[in-house]
């Protein structure tokens, strides 16, 4: 599942892991201190500069409240919400100002943790047929070559 552009801007909903406890990823992403992280980086900067700067998956998805929550900024993780906020998104209920906590249970929150495992597999895997090609192909050929020629099986045309 592609999560896509994850900035606040195109942030999109997802329902990744929606049969699971909220407790699955939170864990790691807090022991990461992505939200401390992402205070400190984005501290004195205004909700425009956050809006301009290219988050990475984990910023947009679990530290920053989906933008039809309308919630006022204060700071980067500080974000007041409204008296009268009735929200068609539950990840705007999920949000929460504790750094510990921020999005962390939300789906946008694990469908970035999803497409950060993911994607993490995907370049193994290819790096992995990289490195193992060529030994295969190297395998192969002294394969064939003990076979062939040294059994006297393969007569070379002359």
């Amino acid at each position: 599942m592609a999560v896509g552009d994850r900035s606040p801007g195109g942030r999109t909903r997802s329902t990744v892991w929606s049969g699971t406890p909220s407790g699955c990823n939170t864990k790691a992403i807090a022991e990461a201190n992505v939200g401390n992280k992402f205070s400190k980086e984005y501290e004195f900067d205004t909700l425009n500069v956050i809006h301009t700067k290219m988050l990475t998956h984990f910023e947009a998805g679990c530290c920053v409240p989906p933008e039809d929550c309308s919630f006022n900024y204060t700071s980067a993780t500080i974000w007041i919400k409204p008296e009268n906020g009735n929200y068609t998104d539950v990840d705007c209920n999920r949000w929460d100002n504790d750094p510990n906590t921020l999005c962390y249970g939300c789906q946008t929150c694990k469908a970035a943790f999803l497409q950060d495992v993911t994607s993490n597999y995907f370049m193994s895997g290819i790096i992995l047929l990289c490195v193992a090609a060529p030994k295969f192909l190297f395998l192969a050929c002294v394969t064939w070559y003990i076979y062939h020629v040294s059994s006297g099986r393969y007569t070379p045309l002359t």
